[in-house]
């Protein structure tokens, strides 16, 4: 069974959200942040990043939000979670996913933020309606 660590309010909530949509057998193990759980030893020896999402899986442990997505949805390919058999369709959903991780999970602050909105919203508006 697939144990994901996650933490409320951080990018580990698209894996908690994969693994139900690809019907995964899967345990959620909550880390505590507001008791810093994450920079503790039996923490570190899950993930030593000391960050969530980690998915413990039978071969060991996968970080980072892209990895594990890609993950659940190659090993749930009835879930349709990404495309299969189109290269370049998945280059695109490798790219989409490494630009949310990056930029809107932790955007930039103060006036560069605005900018940031404005272009996110501008690039989401055009590739959901290259769907």
């Amino acid at each position: 069974m697939l144990k994901l660590f996650y933490a409320p309010g951080t990018c580990s909530l698209a894996s908690h959200i994969a693994l139900e949509e690809a019907g995964a057998d899967y345990e959620a193990r909550r880390v505590d942040f507001s008791t810093a759980e994450q920079t503790k030893p039996d923490y570190l020896a899950v993930n030593p990043k000391g960050r969530v999402p980690a998915l413990l899986t039978d071969r060991g442990v996968i970080t980072e939000t892209p990895a594990i997505l890609t993950y659940i949805a190659e090993t749930h390919p009835a879930s349709n979670l990404a495309p299969r058999g189109d290269a370049f369709a998945f280059a695109q959903l490798q790219s989409f996913m490494n630009y949310l991780c990056s930029m809107v999970i932790s955007p930039p602050r103060g006036i560069a933020s605005r900018a940031f909105r404005a272009r996110f919203t501008s690039a989401a508006s055009s590739w959901v309606g290259s769907t």
